[in-house]
């Protein structure tokens, strides 16, 4: 696997991040998203940079999401580990992370979106202070299709910014979201030709970068701390991981992944 899963372009004060696995569509990985944290949190440290740009490389594709070639062969692994105390760093602890830093980067994060963001990665977009979109943009949590279970985090930060009705929608429906619905519903901020974005996303950047560095740093950490919501309770936490752990270990899910890696519809038992 490219040692280089993440590539870093400085032309201070904007920084690129891409995700930089083409070959697989740009899909996420423990290691694409252990560089990923890295890279933010250099960022973090540095004072010239003031806006940084998230996109996957190429034009075609954000991301495909979680790699499903990644996942154990048996996810009896998966719903043992849920229900363990012992800290693990494995890749939804990783996600978590990644969109954590996004949040707490103390400059603006844009999101330049071409083509699909599927799964894991809408919560990486959902996470980023701005969303910039392509008219060939496509959105797709398709969880409720692979027998998974979203994480809270996930959901908590999807409904802040799609609403709840919008965010159960997508949810439960596993649709595809085109770039249109997308800008009604709020989950980006402006759609524009393919050949236009790369153009309208450093415009703003550069907008951004004009700004009172010290301004716009704190009134990003006051929006986040405005949306933080009374932590869950020890017995909730346990029903999630007991819920979670239901669903990575039962035969559902294990089908929903194989079917994906098929090529065919699943056929869910409910167990």
């Amino acid at each position: 696997m490219s040692q280089n899963l993440v590539l870093v372009q400085k032309n201070d004060p904007v920084c690129t991040i891409t995700l930089n696995r083409p070959e697989k569509r740009n899909a996420l990985c423990v290691p694409l998203l252990e560089q990923l944290i890295q890279a933010l949190q250099a960022e973090m440290d540095n004072p010239l940079t003031r806006v940084i740009v998230l996109r996957g490389a190429g034009d075609k594709i954000f991301s495909a999401g979680y790699d499903l070639d990644q996942i154990p062969s048996t996810a009896q692994g998966w719903a043992e580990r849920t229900l363990s105390t012992v800290e693990t760093a494995s890749g939804e602890d990783l996600l978590n992370m990644s969109a954590e830093c996004i949040i707490n980067c103390h400059c603006p994060v844009v999101a330049m979106i071409y083509g699909p963001v599927i799964g894991a990665a809408c919560d990486l977009v959902v996470a980023c202070d701005l969303r910039l979109a392509s008219d060939t943009a496509r959105f797709m949590i398709p969880a409720a299709k692979r027998g998974a279970i979203y994480l809270p985090q996930g959901i908590r930060r999807l409904i802040d910014l799609v609403g709840l009705a919008n965010a159960k929608e997508m949810l439960f429906t596993a649709a595809v979201i085109d770039a249109q619905r997308a800008r009604e519903i709020g989950l980006v901020n402006q759609v524009v030709e393919a050949e236009d974005l790369e153009q309208t996303t450093y415009s703003l950047a550069g907008q951004l970068a004009l700004n009172a560095p010290l301004t716009v740093r704190g009134m990003k950490k006051i929006i986040s701390k405005l949306l933080q919501q009374p932590a869950l309770s020890a017995k909730d936490e346990d029903e999630i991981k007991r819920l979670l752990a239901q669903c990575f270990g039962s035969s559902d899910f294990q089908e929903g992944i194989r079917a994906f890696l098929e090529k065919r519809p699943p056929e869910f038992k409910g167990r």
